[in-house]
């Protein structure tokens, strides 16, 4: 084990054989934030463009630096329960509709990072006390960028997901039986630093709520019609 610049509290974990990133990850104590020292070789990929014709239910997905729309470098650690973390963690961020709407396409900056598959999936959940609850879609992205390059987005189709307005859902990025080993990073945004979210984890043993005003902000958009 061994340290890295400016990452005094990290503990850097490598994947051995399995590693498929050129980045060196490094996690908190915890293991709920995934972090790469950006040496300035990052690659940046252009994202595709928001789905044309959709309107936006919510997006934080920033435009603040001119090389990427999400930062790099920092996120939360998406992992399944086989992954070489040890343990599975689940990300979900809350998000409120204004109108009624079906949603059709989640875009998330989500890159791929030290072993297992290059695939996750993307959920949308009804609350229920506060907390994800019924999941009311999911979806497998695979091909994801590697985390710490900039800014490929994980994009996810849905049908028929209809939600009502003023009420609270979730993003989850997760991962199945398809992809237990997979490790991943959901990067942060670059904007809207104040920005608060109602944040949840799951460590394979149901929901847990994590911060209710936490900031930044995982990098999301959510389409629909």
């Amino acid at each position: 084990m061994k340290s890295v610049p400016g990452m005094s509290l990290l503990a850097l974990f490598m994947a051995g054989n399995a590693m498929a990133s050129p980045h060196q990850a490094t996690f908190s104590s915890d293991r709920l934030r995934t972090s790469i020292f950006d040496d300035g070789a990052a690659q940046y990929t252009t994202p595709a463009p928001p789905p044309p014709g959709m309107s936006v239910i919510f997006n934080n997905i920033g435009k603040k630096y001119p090389n990427g729309e999400y930062f790099c470098c920092d996120g939360l650690t998406v992992a399944g329960p086989d992954s070489y973390l040890g343990q599975e963690t689940w990300p979900a961020i809350a998000f409120t509709p204004a109108t009624d709407v079906t949603v059709k396409v989640v875009d998330a900056g989500v890159g791929y990072d030290n072993g297992g598959p290059n695939d996750v999936v993307i959920s949308i959940a009804a609350d229920t006390g506060g907390l994800p609850g019924t999941v009311l879609g999911s979806t497998h992205v695979t091909g994801l960028g590697d985390f710490g390059d900039c800014c490929k987005l994980a994009r996810a189709k849905f049908t028929g997901v209809k939600l009502s307005a003023g009420q609270q859902y979730w993003v989850i990025v997760g991962t199945d039986d398809q992809d237990t080993a997979t490790v991943a990073a959901w990067s942060f945004n670059s904007t809207e630093q104040m920005q608060t979210v109602r944040f949840a984890e799951n460590y394979g043993s149901g929901w847990q709520l994590i911060n209710a005003t936490a900031r930044p902000a995982p990098s999301f958009a959510v389409y629909g019609k």
